[in-house]
């Protein structure tokens, strides 16, 4: 569904059988799991009644547990999520990595002797692209460090036809690999 209330048809991908499913108050979610297993794409889609937005305001480290805490193999559930291919496009982290204290990293005050005398960092770029189709999944993230010299019994339905939001994460270490939400706007 696309803002206010209008539709276009897209190509479904389509799974019926046990999945990793969970469900809470305002969402719905499945876990598809790479390989084996540590590395897993999430999708959460809201209630029906719940912008994708205003559930991305409210996303916060508990939910983020709770969702993880409550997904559990499920029998009989019909799975349709969207084809879907999705690039961030290059962006500059000097600044987010200046604020998160690396400043000095991309001043003439660097310190990194242990590789060579009179470097600093000059750029941080990074681009993200994430495509899902009936193969499975595939994200990739290429971060470039430009360095310079100083100078149920009934089957549960998840069926993605709205705005959702997708997780690929590490869960051995608990870490995020990826977030997003999918939301055709055209």
């Amino acid at each position: 569904m696309l803002p206010k209330g209008n539709t276009k048809n897209i190509m479904m991908m389509l799974k019926d059988g046990d999945v990793e499913y969970a469900q809470g108050d305002d969402y719905k979610a499945v876990r598809l799991p790479y390989g084996n297993g540590d590395i897993a794409m999430y999708c959460i889609l809201p209630k029906e009644d719940i912008s994708i937005n205003q559930f991305i305001e409210n996303m916060n480290l508990d939910k983020w547990n709770e969702i993880r805490e409550n997904v559990t193999e499920t029998k009989d559930v019909i799975l349709q999520i969207p084809k879907f291919k999705m690039e961030y496009g290059i962006k500059n982290l000097n600044d987010s990595l200046t604020a998160l204290g690396m400043g000095e990293a991309f001043s003439m005050n660097a310190d990194f002797s242990g590789i060579r005398e009179g470097i600093f960092i000059n750029r941080v770029l990074h681009k993200a692209v994430i495509e899902v189709n009936e193969e499975g999944s595939e994200a990739a993230g290429v971060t470039v460090v430009e360095i310079k010299e100083c100078a149920m019994p009934e089957p549960i339905n998840f069926i993605a036809n709205r705005p959702f939001m997708f997780i690929i994460a590490d869960d051995k270490t608990g870490t995020i690999l990826f977030m997003g939400k999918y939301c055709d706007v055209e």
